[in-house]
């Protein structure tokens, strides 16, 4: 992350599918694609997942109404750190706020 290589090949390490995650951090996804992004969220949201801690940094180009849709159905998600996200609208925090309600102890959107 340090040299700005961060990709989703680096991605799929972190989330690999079939693996019940509790803690995704990514803290530079300036290089990752919406489409990379929907494929590794894709399986953690559901109501049954163990996602409590989703945290991605630099994440303008990848965070929009798509993803956003797919937080909004994490189960478990406690914490929601997003910085950078210049797509997400305030209907999308909106909607995630609204279907995670008070199950969201910490939002923090730069």
């Amino acid at each position: 992350c340090r040299r700005r290589l961060f990709r989703q090949p680096q991605l799929r390490l972190l989330a690999p599918p079939g693996l019940p995650l509790s803690e995704l951090v990514a803290p530079d996804c300036h290089q990752i694609d919406e489409q990379a992004l929907h494929e590794t969220l894709e399986p953690l949201a559901c109501p049954d997942s163990r996602l409590a801690l989703l945290s991605l940094g630099f994440c303008g180009k990848c965070v929009t109404t798509a993803t956003s849709q797919l937080i909004a159905r994490m189960g478990a998600l406690e914490s929601l750190t997003l910085t950078g996200a210049y797509r997400l609208t305030d209907g999308c925090v909106a909607a995630i706020c609204g279907a995670r309600g008070a199950a969201l102890r910490s939002l923090k959107i730069t």
